[in-house]
């Protein structure tokens, strides 16, 4: 396989190569036939240092492109190891809410540096939105806006607008009165069709959504996203215009947070594990399993407690696993739906009776067929072994009360985590497990205890 081939096959392993033997040549060879999202893509994969290297080798409208499309991990990489002229050069390309996510990842010190050397009217738009928390609406808008006065004619505001506003954002033209407050908005076609003498505030439609600054940036991105909004106004406490959210940038925000919510519920991390370095994967997923690890010593304790029942009857203990595995999915099953639900906003919080219900009805019905399944497997199983087949109701009415446990807590729990203002996430993960885990062995031994003695006599 030649340099080319490698290329097309794998560009991270051509790039290593090239920056094993010290060939910038190379280097510029390879990123010269890789697209900037391609590059983005592929920096991923490589440490922080060889990063900062391939980095250099970028013209500044091309690093400008490859910051806009790099992981987050990256961005704060080379926001600390490429040189402030590359950076100060590529942020000045930017559009200025990317801009602000590279110059927020940097160390206050270089921060202060690259600002002052960022010209005038971008630095200006990036101060602006570091003012804002990140994960507000504030945080993520582009104040790269069309907006125009409520009293000025058609033909004057597409005058106003042609040379101040890239084409890419001018989804809508927004409206303001005398005060800056927006009072109404005007889709592109309306615009271009209206007669040149028409007042804006004749043809504005005053009906608009917004959003203040401070509202968090899912709840802002779920809005975009319901009423299929190309551009989301965003206001001030005092209702003045500010900037507006871009769809794609809405649909970033939601994809972001639907991996958050899923390496949470893993127990691994906050953000995409798969490109930290080993040292730091290991601390972030070490805890969760400490609490898996306690949880399990829990398990062990909790059978010990049954021990001499389940030594009169060891066939019991065949259909631990069966059980826990059992309810431990339909708890899994009930925590993913309300989480996804709660993220999407398809799920109310202020409906939970009837969110319970529902779970409720469903899990009881999982739970007989499960039950008269595992049952039936488990009287097989015990005949097979020349014990009464009477050990199938334990283990058939255990998986099915374990099921039902399992499947109201892991509707509650996520619910009642979203309502006290936490990460329900978080909640849905290796505690939920535990917990389902922990019921169901408790169920379930207690069952045998009490029915293994009246029927398996």
């Amino acid at each position: 396989m030649d340099d080319y081939d490698v290329v097309e096959a794998d560009p991270v392993e051509a790039l290593r190569r090239a920056l094993a033997a010290g060939d910038t040549a190379r280097i510029d060879a390879i990123l010269g036939r890789l697209d900037p999202t391609q590059i983005a893509e592929d920096l991923g994969d490589l440490d922080p240092d060889e990063k900062a290297t391939v980095f250099e080798r970028l013209p500044p409208a091309d690093a400008a492109d490859v910051l806009a499309e790099a992981d987050d991990i990256t961005v704060e990489d080379l926001a600390e190891d490429a040189s402030e002229r590359l950076l100060v050069a590529a942020i000045a390309e930017m559009a200025p809410d990317d801009a602000t996510d590279v110059v927020a990842a940097m160390p206050a010190e270089r921060r202060h540096a690259v600002l002052t050397q960022i010209p005038g009217e971008q630095a200006d738009d990036v101060r602006d939105l570091l003012r804002y928390d990140e994960e507000t609406a504030g945080g993520i808008m582009t104040p790269d806006i069309a907006a125009v006065p409520d009293h000025v004619t058609a033909r004057e505001a597409i005058q106003r607008t042609q040379d101040e506003i890239e084409g890419e954002r001018f989804y809508a033209l927004f409206v303001t009165d005398a005060d800056d407050r927006l009072v109404g908005v005007v889709p592109v076609h309306r615009l271009l069709f209206a007669p040149g003498n028409r007042r804006i505030r004749e043809i504005m439609n005053t009906d608009v959504l917004s959003v203040d600054v401070a509202t968090d940036q899912e709840e802002a991105a779920r809005l975009a996203r319901r009423y299929d909004l190309s551009s989301l106004p965003v206001t001030d406490q005092e209702g003045r215009l500010v900037g507006a959210i871009t769809f794609d940038d809405a649909m970033d925000v939601l994809r972001e947070e639907n991996d958050e919510d899923m390496y949470r519920m893993a127990g691994s991390a906050e953000r995409d594990p798969t490109h930290e370095s080993s040292p730091r994967r290991f601390l972030l997923r070490m805890p969760w399993l400490l609490v898996t690890l306690a949880g399990g010593m829990g398990l062990a304790s909790v059978t010990g407690l049954f021990e001499q029942a389940l030594g009169q009857r060891i066939i019991f203990a065949f259909f631990i696993p069966v059980v826990l595995g059992m309810a431990g999915n339909v708890g899994l099953q009930s925590a993913t739906t309300i989480v996804r639900g709660l993220a999407t906003g398809d799920v109310k919080p202020g409906r939970a009776l009837t969110i319970l219900g529902r779970e409720l009805q469903v899990g009881a019905l999982l739970a007989l067929a499960c039950g008269m399944i595992g049952g039936g497997f488990a009287a097989c199983t015990s005949l097979a072994l020349g014990n009464t087949p009477a050990v199938g109701v334990v283990v058939g009415v255990a998986m099915a009360c374990a099921i039902i446990v399992a499947s109201v807590s892991s509707t509650v729990i996520p619910l009642s985590v979203h309502r006290l203002g936490a990460d329900p996430a978080v909640a849905a993960g290796p505690f939920v497990t535990l917990l389902n885990d922990l019921c169901g062995l408790t169920i379930y031994l207690l069952m045998v205890r009490l029915l293994s003695s009246a029927i398996v006599a």
